[in-house]
């Protein structure tokens, strides 16, 4: 009944605004809303386009938002691992959140904005029959205070029932950003807050089971009836600088144009704080095999993971040193790390508890549990140049060593590139990139205790070198890229579900092309990558990924409505496809069946419709066309035929 009332409530508030009022005129004298992104290290800015149309509309799994293919447990909100080697996130301290982060909100991925009105987008998408059924919602919200002064929020949540037996999921992610320039100074900051709850079935008892035609989806065996895994994580974030030295501009015009420019010399401080709790729970019945060990109890399983860091980076920035074409700039700072880790670890004392009266002629046997926490620090030193030695040359070259603290001698080098080369009358636009770290494995990756597994490791460094880069002609509307990676002593989950070093190199080959085919009305949105392992005894993945989007568009209603219909295609090469451990949500490493060679087919029809964008979408419609093979994980079928209907709507008052 709320859940009605919410749609109701929600359509009803849409559709008024749509009937009450014409398009301002103030909107045709530029763009009203200005938007912007963090660069890695949170000192730079990257200004990002205010996406209004229709092309990708129909894709709402925020997992492939962000990658092409995906291994993930079946429906949006469940843990996913890009196909792609080279996409995949990875976070070193927070392991536990590696395959959450496409839902999640952290500094990295959120925008600022600068706005002459109030911005608000809503999004709403909804698929699937009441007891299978799918909601996903995005809110958000910004507007300037003063011409320098920006507030907003963004909120996602994810309710997702799914197809099968306890496969539902529930994600929340809510963040607060603020944006300040006047004078000498200015902030970014932004306080977020995400929380998850998913019911784990553990996959499929029988993968064969997809296969029958007897039975539902629902009524598949799963391996798993009482498993749950919670998870909140909480981050803030504050960039700030002064300016110590130069001229001051106080022009409105150039405080919406440039946010985050300051000219002269500038001090800066950086400050970070992150937070995260995880709680694995399950009742298991007796003569149930799944887990390999029972260290605590042979019935209940409660562990729980916890982690804080406090991190403080104080810099200083030169100013931009121009002459004619050739110019320079530079930073170079310290930073702080104070960490916390803790986790439930295996009773290991037991005493006789001697009671006045012993129960039924027996002595109580206590046993103590125990919580482990360690504390640590990391202190770094690091710097970044830029240089522009003609208006089409750039290179910018960023450099951190850590001189003490847990991760002591790790070392992180980045040369990158931009070159614009006037070819044949095109710009074509070359970025090469070359990589150099040395990352201390995780904390939780040499130390974890739990009911079902125990690991202390000693390991060594990894090793990361890179080579590659891209090359972009935008009026192709063609990029391509290339990276040759070597890892020496990776570390990665084997296949007993626990963490392993291989000390040998591994080389990977990664190229990928994107490119949009353009006749009349028609488009083709084709992107295709081609990797290739040394060793794919250690790493799995497909070597050839495409995905292509098919579209014919018509303008119905000049300046009011714009349909556009067609279909994506998703497809990738047979591999080992990873397996699932919900005890310790990760991914690790099968070599009993290989999935893939299953294309994957939606349908889709758009709708522009003034300031809103409207979707309906058959996903998966080819099920039952081929047999059901559809799995990415090990035990974890794809979802079948579902519709999806989903609208998104930009108000600017």
């Amino acid at each position: 009944m709320k859940k009605s009332f919410f749609i109701f409530f929600f359509l009803l508030t849409v559709f008024s605004k749509f009937l009450s009022g014409s398009q301002p005129e103030e909107e045709k004298k530029g763009p009203l809303v200005r938007s912007w992104q963090l660069l890695e290290g949170y000192k730079g800015v990257q200004h990002l386009e205010i996406d209004t149309g229709l092309l990708g509309l129909q894709i709402t799994n925020p997992v492939f938002q962000n990658t092409i293919s995906s291994s993930y447990l079946g429906n949006t909100g469940l843990p996913a691992v890009s196909d792609f080697f080279t996409d995949r996130n990875y976070f070193p301290d927070e392991i536990f959140s590696n395959y959450y982060a496409y839902y999640f909100h952290f500094p990295g991925n959120i925008r600022f904005y600068n706005t002459k009105r109030p911005y608000t987008r809503v999004g709403f998408t909804t698929a699937g029959p009441n007891r299978k059924n799918e909601k996903i919602l995005s809110v958000l919200h910004t507007q300037n205070i003063t011409p320098g002064f920006n507030i907003g929020f963004l909120f996602h949540n994810i309710s997702s029932e799914g197809h099968y037996k306890r496969q539902n999921a529930k994600t929340s992610a809510i963040s607060l950003f603020s944006s300040f320039k006047k004078g000498r100074y200015l902030f970014h900051t932004q306080f977020n807050i995400n929380a998850l709850q998913i019911l784990e079935n553990g996959g499929l008892l029988d993968e064969d089971d997809l296969n029958r035609t007897d039975l539902g989806t629902e009524d598949l065996t799963v391996r798993l009836n009482n498993a749950r895994t919670e998870q909140s994580n909480s981050s803030v974030l504050l960039v700030q600088k002064y300016q110590l030295l130069g001229k001051t501009s106080t022009d409105t015009l150039k405080l919406a144009d440039e946010p985050m420019t300051l000219p002269g010399m500038r001090l800066g401080h950086i400050l970070q704080y992150k937070r995260t709790k995880r709680l694995f729970s399950d009742v298991i019945p007796a003569g149930s095999d799944f887990y390999p060990n029972y260290y605590i109890d042979l019935i209940n399983t409660k562990d729980s993971v916890y982690y804080r860091s406090f991190k403080n980076d104080l810099f200083v920035e030169l100013p931009e040193l121009r002459i004619r074409s050739f110019s320079f700039s530079a930073d170079a700072g310290i930073s702080q790390e104070l960490a916390v880790a803790g986790n439930s670890i295996v009773n290991d004392t037991n005493f006789v508890y001697r009671s006045f009266q012993l129960v039924n002629n027996q002595e109580i046997d206590t046993i103590v549990q125990t919580f482990r926490k360690d504390t640590y620090f990391n202190y770094s030193l690091f710097g970044q140049a830029t240089t522009s030695l003609t208006e089409r040359i750039t290179l910018n070259a960023s450099l951190r060593y850590h001189f003490a603290g847990f991760r002591m001698n790790d070392f992180e080098f980045i040369a990158e590139g931009k070159f614009e080369i006037p070819l044949f009358g095109r710009e074509v636009i070359l970025e090469p990139e070359l990589r150099q770290l040395f990352i201390t494995p995780s904390y939780f990756l040499h130390h974890f205790s739990s009911n079902h597994f125990i690991w202390n490791n000693t390991f060594k460094q990894v090793k990361e070198s890179s080579l590659g880069g891209k090359l972009i002609i935008p009026d192709l509307h063609l990029e391509t890229g290339l990276k040759i990676l070597l890892l020496n002593d990776f570390v990665y989950f084997n296949y007993q579900a626990v963490p392993d070093q291989h000390e040998d190199g591994i080389e990977i080959l990664s190229v990928y092309a994107e490119k949009d085919f353009k006749f009349w009305r028609f488009n083709l949105r084709s992107r295709v990558a081609f990797q290739k392992s040394s060793n794919d005894q250690i790493i799995h993945f497909p070597e050839l990924i495409t995905y292509n989007s098919f579209t014919y568009t018509q303008i119905l209603v000049k300046d009011a409505l714009t349909a556009q219909i067609g279909f994506d295609l998703y497809y990738n090469t047979p591999y080992y496809v990873p397996a699932y451990q919900p005890a310790t949500s990760q991914f690790y490493l099968q070599n009993e069946k290989k999935f893939g060679g299953y294309p994957y087919l939606d349908g889709f029809i758009n709708f522009a419709l003034k300031r809103a964008r409207i979707f309906v979408k058959a996903e998966h419609f080819n099920t039952g066309f081929f047999d059901r093979n559809y799995f990415t994980v090990h035990g974890y079928p794809r979802n079948g035929l579902v519709t999806r209907f989903g609208l998104i709507w930009n108000f600017y008052d």
